[in-house]
């Protein structure tokens, strides 16, 4: 049995449990995780469900032939792999970005420094270590060891419903203001008050300012109210919109493509799936050169801006200047990557290396 750690119900989460559900043996998966809308997963008939609160896990965790982690945030979790080194033989760490960035966080608490420790031990003995990007990859051996098989990894998007994604190609951006998003989520990384301050020569045109501030990590709720209202003191409060509601995957697809310059000045990998999901949608889209994402994105003959120009941007035009042909291309290039058939090939061949190893031990 394949046990997949999941920390929260998050929108990926549904595609990914649909797309093993619908292409996996469905018994040979169960997901242990806290899930907030746990019913209504039940109700799709797919693998089976623990939530992380059961008293169950330590025997879930030892009864599984093999465990994924995906994303090593939970405390628990970490403790319990710390506390049974035996389950690392069996693991597959897939890495998200933040679960990495934290070994450069600074002002860590006395807990944050105490699992910090215990992750530095456990690491270099994960059997696996999925990364999304390469630099990720380099970044994981440099900070914590590990030693364990890289395999590249790649979800499900709510892109991938490829039906939905047709019909919004052919509809216009039809609106009279110019649509731009800031950030994915309220975490520090993500830069906003740099991007806005860069955005700040615009205050006088006629532009939307979307700020999705609806998650992040721990007290996230008073980043995303300090974001907001840096913004509005710079454009005013019609001209930004917060958004705090979280969203299903096809209806933050719908909202993204009422979308016409999305900016990521997140300072690590993070945000891959709204970036995919900005390109895919026809957006000019900014990131910063110097993450890893920008040589990942340029492998995939994807070619973004490099957001620091803006500083020298003077008008909206500057900003919002479309190359079609570029923006067609990359649209191709994505859409290529998020073709569902390619991710199931991706997580088959995980799935069957983890059925190898755990052979051999036998």
């Amino acid at each position: 049995m394949f046990l997949h750690i999941l920390g929260s119900g998050s929108m990926f989460t549904k595609a990914f449990y649909c797309m093993l559900a619908e292409n996996f043996k469905k018994e040979d998966h169960c997901f242990l995780g806290h899930f907030p809308q746990v019913d209504e997963y039940r109700k799709m008939n797919g693998c089976k469900i623990v939530q992380s609160r059961s008293i169950w896990m330590p025997i879930y965790l030892n009864r599984a032939d093999h465990i994924l982690v995906h994303g090593l945030f939970n405390k628990t979790v970490i403790l319990a792999l710390a506390l049974q080194p035996w389950l690392l033989k069996k693991c597959n760490w897939i890495v998200f970005g933040a679960d990495i960035y934290s070994y450069k966080k600074k002002n860590k608490n006395l807990s944050d420094k105490i699992f910090e420790k215990l992750k530095l031990i456990i690491a270099p003995r994960i059997a696996y270590i999925s990364t999304f990007t390469e630099g990720d990859w380099k970044l994981a051996k440099e900070w914590y060891h590990v030693k364990g098989i890289n395999l590249k990894v790649s979800y499900p998007l709510a892109s991938c419903n490829a039906e939905l994604i047709n019909d919004l190609y052919s509809q216009k951006k039809e609106h009279k203001s110019v649509n731009i998003l800031v950030g994915n989520s309220a975490t520090v990384t993500n830069q906003h008050f740099q991007a806005l301050d860069w955005l700040s020569f615009l205050k006088n045109e006629d532009i939307q300012i979307y700020l999705p501030l609806n998650y992040g990590l721990e007290d996230y709720k008073t980043y995303a109210n300090k974001v907001i209202l840096y913004a509005q003191k710079i454009f005013g409060d019609k001209k930004v919109i917060p958004l705090v509601d979280k969203l299903s995957g096809e209806d933050y697809l719908r909202f993204l493509n009422t979308i016409d310059v999305a900016l990521f000045n997140n300072n690590r990998q993070q945000a891959m799936g709204n970036i995919t999901q900005a390109v895919l949608c026809g957006a000019k889209v900014y990131i910063r050169k110097d993450t890893n994402m920008w040589e990942h994105y340029q492998k995939l003959n994807c070619f973004l801006e490099n957001i620091e120009e803006i500083k020298n941007y003077k008008t909206l035009e500057d900003l919002t200047k479309r190359n079609e042909e570029k923006i067609l291309r990359n649209q191709k290039a994505m859409a290529i990557r998020q073709n569902i058939r390619l991710k199931i090939e991706i997580w088959d061949n995980i799935f069957k290396c983890m059925e190898k190893s755990n052979a051999r031990r036998k």
